[in-house]
């Protein structure tokens, strides 16, 4: 039976400073293993000729946020990850982008959970700005984590990699916190497993650049 993959197609910014025309989907469609809490999280997802956009809302009270440096355990704490695939037709090899709700990163790239390495830059160059006490109109309180990639540093990965439109990406969006009050595992793209696993790309879904 062939599995149906989650498909978004990332919008093409002209204007590198203005997203907030860019539509806000809702980026965590369920929680498949333990559901009795269930943080709504929304995002933005744009693309210039320089770099990959992301930004992110994450609906829940007092987010846990406890590890400050890069590559520490941010999975443990309240998270959002997005993991992703440059050359889905040529290179098996992914990268996860973790993060916490101080804005701690935690990077890797490999080809699956267990061939995979830490990779240690200055997290300025991806620009992550994180808020949280943040309250929307409807008084919903969530916390806010926004940054990019910028495609020349994908291509020092994979140098075969062209941000162009109409390239297909695969990846997947991922909502965690293993070690909060109540843990909780939530993705885009269903994951078929019978147990939380984050690095199933099989089940990654299809990104497409407008």
């Amino acid at each position: 039976m062939e599995r149906k993959l989650e498909t978004l197609v990332i919008s093409h910014l002209t204007n590198q400073t203005d997203v907030s025309h860019t539509e806000e989907v809702q980026i965590i469609k369920q929680y498949q293993w333990l559901k009795e809490y269930s943080p709504v999280v929304t995002a933005r997802l744009n693309y210039s000729q320089e770099d990959l956009k992301l930004q992110f809302k994450v609906y829940e009270k007092n987010p846990i946020r406890t590890y400050r440096n890069m590559n520490d355990p941010v999975y443990k704490d309240s998270c959002i990850e997005f993991f992703f695939q440059p050359n889905p037709d040529s290179d098996q090899r992914y990268m996860n982008f973790e993060f916490n709700a101080n804005g701690t990163i935690l990077l890797q790239i490999g080809a699956d959970r267990y061939d995979r390495f830490p990779i240690t830059i200055n997290p300025a160059l991806f620009r992550i700005l994180s808020t949280t006490d943040q309250i929307n109109a409807k008084g919903e309180a969530y916390w806010e984590l926004s940054f990019s990639i910028p495609w020349t540093w994908v291509q020092s990965y994979f140098p075969d990699f062209r941000a162009v439109p109409g390239k297909k990406m695969r990846g997947n969006f991922y909502k965690c916190g293993d070690d909060t009050t109540y843990p909780h595992f939530g993705t885009w793209s269903r994951v078929h497993s019978n147990k939380p696993e984050f690095h199933s790309s099989s089940d990654f879904g299809i990104l497409y650049l407008e």
